[in-house]
């Protein structure tokens, strides 16, 4: 479990390496869900990925994930369409895979 502080600064570390990674993407906060979202309209079709805040650290959540090749098995999940990557530190964002 991660101290508060902790996960702002994992959720804020996370927002930056999304925004840098996919240009031009629109950021959508959902406050009921909890989640911040990324994409290139307001449709769940239309989400590229998620950031979800919790108290044992930030999943980083990606729609249609049961499509993509995963041989490193970073995918965790067991959701019809959605997988994410669980994110500990900001150094999990530095990771190849």
């Amino acid at each position: 479990m991660c101290e508060p502080d902790q996960v702002q600064h994992l959720a804020l570390a996370t927002r930056a390496f999304v925004l840098k990674m996919i240009p031009n993407v629109t950021e959508q906060v959902d406050i009921k869900a909890q989640v911040i979202g990324y994409g290139y309209g307001p449709k769940y079709a239309d989400l590229v990925c998620v950031i979800m805040p919790l108290n044992s650290g930030v999943n980083l959540g990606i729609p249609y994930a049961v499509k993509l090749p995963d041989p490193k098995n970073i995918l965790e999940g067991t959701g019809k369409r959605h997988r994410h990557i669980k994110l500990k530190s900001p150094s999990d964002l530095e990771s190849a895979a």
